[in-house]
């Protein structure tokens, strides 16, 4: 992502057309008591919330804020099972569909959804005046490991390796979410020592959440919201 992030920044795909992003998660439709009050919408933990906003805060990681959103935000599997085979009604949202602006002005969609068979994936295409960057993970894009391709005007897509300035954890980190949280915490001493910002903190989080909330009310109203 970080590497992807400074492509883009530096223009080696020209200025930024348009870019889709599909997040599609394996849907838990039985759950024990740990879990099963994720299906309620006001308990806050859910598709949109969870590997939507993680989806999400990836994209903006690359291209920068959104201007403007219109969603639609749907229950289109509307029933859990407990353990024991109990009907549990499920009003949280696995399904989200969202179109927008960003601040540089290039047109995004946004696909998230869970669902009970055979997931997609990952996947976020980008398209510029000059190339095209797709990056693709199995599972989370945040969680990785993620694969990046790239090609410039008619050329075909070639495989971008992530070059070694973008590696913090130390040599024989496992990878997928230790090594997510070894990179974090290498990075954020490395700001503290060099007296520096580092750029995931409060601030981030909450403006993410403004953004989740932006698409809920759009969802709501049916009408776009201006991010401000």
């Amino acid at each position: 992502i970080l590497y992807a992030r400074d492509l883009v920044q530096a223009g080696y795909i020209g200025d930024v057309l348009t870019a889709n992003l599909s997040t599609v998660a394996q849907a838990q439709l039985q759950r024990g008591p740990g879990r099963i009050w994720q299906g309620v919408r006001a308990n806050g933990a859910n598709t949109l919330t969870i590997a939507g906003g993680h989806a999400i805060d990836a994209l903006c990681a690359v291209l920068g804020e959104f201007a403007e959103v219109s969603a639609r935000v749907s229950t289109r599997i509307p029933e859990w099972r407990t353990l024991e085979g109990k009907p549990v009604p499920v009003d949280a949202p696995d399904s989200i569909n969202v179109v927008g602006r960003m601040a540089s002005g290039a047109e995004v969609s946004v696909n998230v959804a869970a669902v009970p068979s055979n997931p997609g994936g990952n996947r976020l295409e980008i398209y510029g005046r000059e190339g095209a960057l797709v990056i693709r993970a199995n599972g989370a894009l945040s969680l990785g490991p993620n694969q990046m391709h790239a090609g410039k005007g008619k050329e075909a897509m070639v495989s971008m390796p992530v070059p070694a300035k973008y590696k913090f954890a130390p040599e024989g980190t496992p990878g997928g979410q230790p090594y997510n949280v070894a990179q974090a915490y290498a990075r954020a001493a490395g700001a503290l020592r060099g007296g520096g910002s580092f750029d995931v903190d409060f601030n981030l989080a909450v403006q993410r959440h403004q953004l989740i909330d932006a698409i809920e009310r759009s969802a709501a109203t049916g009408r776009s919201v201006r991010m401000s």
